[in-house]
């Protein structure tokens, strides 16, 4: 990413199980399940992740222009949390403490 490089993100295996919420945490604290952290350096801002599952897999999938980002017109699915992945303190921000109803729109 310091490149400019445009990063696509799915399932951070084998740091965490295959869930869009728990890869999201993975990619921010690159904790394992024993607490260890595992390349530490490789660490996403939560910016950086969200775009990474968003805009920037539409885009390595040439999609851009129909999703990716919330606009008029562009497909999503939607997701509700019970907190704000973005700005909850770092000692609360786990996904096992996410609720999680979901909805499709266009």
């Amino acid at each position: 990413m310091k490149s400019g490089a445009i990063v696509a993100n799915g399932t951070d295996a084998p740091v965490e199980d295959v869930s869009p919420l728990a890869s999201f945490y993975a990619s921010v604290s690159r904790k394992l399940k024993d607490g260890s952290v595992f390349y530490p350096a490789q660490r996403m801002s939560r910016e950086e992740a969200l775009r990474s599952y968003t805009w920037n897999n539409a885009y390595a999938a040439f999609e851009e222009k129909v999703k990716g980002s919330l606009e008029a017109g562009k497909l999503a699915d939607i997701t509700v949390l019970s907190r704000d992945i973005m700005t909850i303190r770092k000692t609360t921000f786990h996904p096992r403490t996410w609720s999680t109803p979901s909805l499709a729109a266009r």
